[in-house]
C-alpha cells in the first residue's frame, strides 16, 4: 500500500480553493480537512464490503465546512454542486416528530486536473477517486464530534439506553433553537438601525458577512439619507441571495460596504443616481464576471 500522506497535497489544493471562494463572498465559516491514514483505511476496509466493481471507499479525503448559520448550508451545497461533479450525497430530511441529527454529506469526483496524481498514489481500486465534504453549523459541530466518537463508534454501549440516546439528540435540538434565536437577535438590531438611519449598522447586521471595510463612504451615506426608500429596498434583498450571487458569478472585488451596495444596485435596482457615484473599478469587474459566466 502506497503512503497516503502524499494525498494531503491534493486535499490541500481542493480545500484551499473552497476556502478562497467562500472568503471572497464574505461568509463566516471554518474549514477543516483530513486524509485517512493507512491504518484507518485498513480498519474501515475490514468493516465494510468494498470492492473494485461495487461499493468503493469514497472519503479517503474528507473536508468539513463549518458555517455560522444553518441557512448557509443549502447555499454552500448548491455552490459545491456547481463547482464539482457530485456522485453521491446523504442529506437527512427533517422529521418534526423526532430528535435526529441532519447530515449534509456530499461526495465529489476529484477534479480532473488532480485525478491522475491521485491514481498514481492510490493504486487500490476499492478506493474511489473522490472526496467527501460535510457541511455543519458551529452549533452542531461540537455535538457531532462528541456523538461520532462516543456513540457512533461505540454503538453497543448505547443498546440498552434508547431514552438516553434520544436525550443526546435532544441536546442538538436545543442547539438548533439557539441558532434561530441568534438570527432573530440580528434581525432586531437591523430593524433598530434602520429606524435610526444608521446605514452601516443596518447593512452589517442584515447581511452578516465579513466585510473588509466596516465603514460607509460619505457619498453613499448621503445618498441613503436622501433616499430612505432605497434603504428599505435593501432590506428586501436576502443575504442568501447576495452571497449566492457572488459565488455564482465569481465576483472579485474588495468586499467593502460601499462595493457591496453598488453590487446590489448593479444586479437588482439599477438606480441611476447611485450608479453615478459607483467607483470606477466596480462596474467593469461586475460586467467581466457576467461575461465570463455567459461563456461557460
Amino acid at each position: 500500500m502506497n503512503s497516503y500522506k502524499h494525498i494531503e497535497r491534493i486535499s490541500s489544493v481542493i480545500s484551499s480553493e473552497i476556502e478562497e471562494d467562500l472568503n471572497r463572498c464574505g461568509l463566516f465559516f471554518r474549514i477543516f480537512s483530513r486524509v485517512k491514514t493507512a491504518n484507518s483505511i485498513q480498519v474501515k476496509m475490514s468493516m465494510k464490503s468494498y470492492s473494485e466493481t461495487g461499493k468503493k471507499m469514497q472519503d479517503i479525503i474528507g473536508i468539513r465546512v463549518v458555517l455560522y448559520f444553518s441557512s448557509d448550508i443549502e447555499m454552500v451545497q448548491n455552490y459545491l454542486e456547481r463547482k464539482f461533479v457530485c456522485v453521491d450525497k446523504t442529506i437527512d430530511k427533517i422529521n418534526e416528530s423526532d430528535f435526529r441529527p441532519q447530515r449534509t454529506n456530499l461526495v465529489f469526483n476529484v477534479p480532473e486536473e488532480l485525478s491522475g496524481e491521485f491514481r498514481a498514489i492510490v493504486e487500490d481500486r476499492r478506493i474511489d477517486c473522490t472526496f467527501e465534504v460535510q457541511l455543519r453549523t458551529v452549533f452542531s459541530e461540537g455535538w457531532h464530534e462528541v456523538e461520532h466518537d462516543l456513540r457512533y463508534k461505540r454503538k453497543t454501549d448505547w443498546n440498552e439506553f434508547p431514552n438516553l440516546s434520544r436525550r443526546l439528540n435532544g441536546v442538538l435540538a436545543v442547539l438548533e433553537t439557539c441558532d434561530w434565536a441568534i438570527q432573530g437577535i440580528f434581525e432586531t438590531i437591523t430593524y433598530e438601525a434602520y429606524q435610526d438611519k444608521n446605514w452601516e449598522k443596518m447593512i452589517r447586521n442584515h447581511f452578516l458577512i465579513r466585510f473588509d471595510s466596516q465603514s460607509i463612504g460619505h457619498q453613499l451615506e448621503a445618498f441613503l439619507n436622501e433616499n430612505p426608500e432605497f434603504s428599505k429596498m435593501l432590506l428586501k434583498i436576502s443575504r442568501e441571495k447576495m452571497i449566492s450571487l457572488l459565488l455564482e458569478y465569481n465576483v472579485f472585488l474588495p468586499l467593502s460596504i460601499d462595493n457591496f451596495i453598488h453590487t446590489i444596485n448593479f444586479f437588482h435596482f439599477k438606480n441611476s443616481a447611485l450608479s453615478k457615484i459607483c467607483p470606477d473599478v466596480v462596474r467593469p469587474r461586475l460586467e467581466e464576471a457576467i461575461a465570463k459566466k455567459s461563456t461557460k
